[in-house]
């Protein structure tokens, strides 16, 4: 039942002009004003004070009216309609009963209703609340020297002054929650988008693995890391696949990208965790291996090895066979970043030379 109504509260608009926002908040306003008018025709009918009554039934009428229109796409309609009907109730309610009713300060809801229902540009919305201020101030100054039209008992007066005061309360809380709510799901949104930008623009395309930039950060976090001695030994790598120029001059590009791609599957599977992996370049790796020592990542490396070894490509029926040599180096705060991935440069070369499909460490 519950969610039934809520589902009927925020059904959404129809039409491309308008916002499901506005028409929500109407809605919500409207049940709050109900409320309100059905006390002040029961207050009004007790004190026996006709013409207001019979002026709280015609407003609770109107803004019947209005809810049906927020579901009839003409949320602008509903609107204009509500601020004008507020309006209406606030100088006919002065002009009958006075200053110490606090109908007035619904102005103060017609003000909030102003930047939050309407479309318009700034500083129409701006140049409205000044109208309504002045309308306040105007009011105020009418009533110093004019009598309401009819008195009403004290006790009356109280009680018109609570309900004033709830309704005013409670609409422009209900209103503010919502615009609220929708401000952080708009601002959630923008987070999340901003971090799925953020972390596509760190990933390689092809292999699904970080890309340049994207392991250069991690990396650089890391370095921190240990030199702040939240880790105690930082190992990188770079890995290269052996005659993959070869690869693509025998099988063709496309090939060579299916390489990469079922490459970077495995190393996804083989290195997680901590471990990072990214493409260094067109077929090097660099690997990112946080809290490991040099002969732990020679351990870690052998087993990608023989992985790859039973890692089984084939393309157009033929396999395809892919080897890669490795270079480690283990992180020198004195010597510096650069100087360790020099390091394992050299030793990946250096494998290259002892015959590829080696680790060197």
């Amino acid at each position: 039942m519950k969610t039934a109504i809520t589902n009927f509260l925020f059904q959404d608009v129809k039409n491309e002009n308008e916002t499901k926002r506005v028409a929500v908040l109407l809605r919500l306003n409207v049940m709050i004003l109900w409320s309100y008018y059905l006390l002040s025709a029961i207050l009004f009918a007790f004190a026996q004070c006709h013409s207001e009554t019979l002026a709280s039934l015609a407003c609770f009428a109107m803004f019947t009216l209005i809810f049906y229109l927020t579901y009839q796409n003409v949320t602008k309609m509903a609107a204009l309609l509500t601020h004008l009907v507020i309006l209406f109730w606030i100088l006919y309610s002065v002009y009958i009963v006075g200053w110490d009713s606090g109908v007035q300060h619904l102005i103060f809801v017609l003000v909030m209703l102003g930047f939050l229902t309407s479309l318009e540009a700034l500083h129409r919305k701006v140049i409205y609340a000044f109208i309504l201020c002045a309308l306040r101030l105007g009011l105020y100054f009418y009533t110093l020297s004019h009598t309401p039209a009819m008195q009403l008992s004290s006790g009356i007066h109280i009680t018109f002054q609570v309900i004033n005061t709830c309704a005013v309360c409670g609409m422009i809380t209900i209103s503010l929650c919502l615009y609220n709510r929708d401000s952080l799901d708009m601002e959630q949104k923008l987070i999340s988008y901003n971090e799925k930008l953020h972390r596509l623009a760190q990933i390689d395309p092809l292999t699904g693995l970080y890309n340049r930039r994207g392991i250069l950060e991690y990396l650089n976090a890391r370095v921190l890391d240990y030199q702040n001695e939240r880790i105690s030994n930082l190992c990188l790598a770079i890995g290269d696949i052996d005659y993959f120029k070869k690869i693509n001059d025998k099988y063709g590009h496309e090939c060579g990208d299916l390489v990469l791609k079922e490459l970077g599957a495995l190393m996804n599977h083989m290195f997680q965790g901590k471990n990072r992996v990214g493409r260094w370049g067109g077929e090097e790796f660099l690997f990112v291996l946080p809290a490991v020592n040099g002969d732990e990542a020679c351990v870690l490396f052998q087993q990608f090895k023989a992985a790859v070894r039973d890692l089984k490509i084939t393309y157009h029926g033929e396999p395809v066979p892919v080897t890669l040599t490795f270079g480690i180096s283990e992180y020198d705060s004195r010597a510096g970043l650069n100087y360790s991935i020099d390091d394992a440069d050299k030793k990946l070369y250096l494998g290259k030379e002892m015959g590829r499909n080696r680790v060197i460490y």
